[in-house]
């Protein structure tokens, strides 16, 4: 019987060491979207989006910066999708924070990004509208608890042509 108490307590010792508590919170989020209207109204809004975050923050924000957004809307809109441009063009966003006194540092990785078919907007342009998004939610804060900094890897200069490393096929063409 003391076996089975003894093997039962660290069994439930080891489940409960690995159990975490949430607590879900409920913030809005200011996003770059676009929703393919007239061709004469092409420009990104930066909206304020509602999100349910369980994460710590002020990283759950700039972790969702990327996720992809459907927004709610009645029967008529019929080919629903993501309108978030920052997850739409596959750009990465991650962030680094150290203790208080520390920068924050978040990261705009745009080297595998790509420009869906259809949208107007270049790799630039929807870097600058994320890193706006970044500016415009980062908490006010004493200039002696550290500073944003924004980096940015900009994407590649011409992703679409390979190298040129042809390979002469015969001596008489060297």
């Amino acid at each position: 019987m003391k076996a089975l108490l003894l093997s039962l307590s660290i069994l439930l010792a080891i489940v409960c060491s690995r159990v975490q508590a949430t607590t879900l919170g409920l913030g809005t989020l200011k996003l770059p979207v676009y929703l393919h209207g007239s061709d004469s109204d092409t420009y990104l809004q930066v909206i304020d989006v509602p999100f349910v975050a369980g994460g710590a923050s002020p990283e759950w924000w700039v972790h969702a910066l990327g996720l992809p957004f459907v927004p709610p809307s009645d029967q008529f809109w019929r080919e629903k999708g993501d309108v978030n441009m920052v997850s739409r063009y596959g750009l990465s966003i991650t962030c680094h924070v150290g203790n208080f006194d520390e920068d924050f540092v978040v990261t705009i990785d745009a080297a595998k990004a790509k420009v869906p078919e259809g949208y107007p907007f270049t790799i630039e342009q929807v870097v600058d509208s994320a890193a706006t998004c970044v500016r415009l939610m980062y908490p006010d804060r004493p200039k002696t608890e550290g500073r944003l900094v924004i980096k940015i890897i900009p994407a590649p200069a011409n992703p679409e042509s390979p190298a040129k490393t042809a390979v002469p096929a015969s001596e008489q063409a060297r």
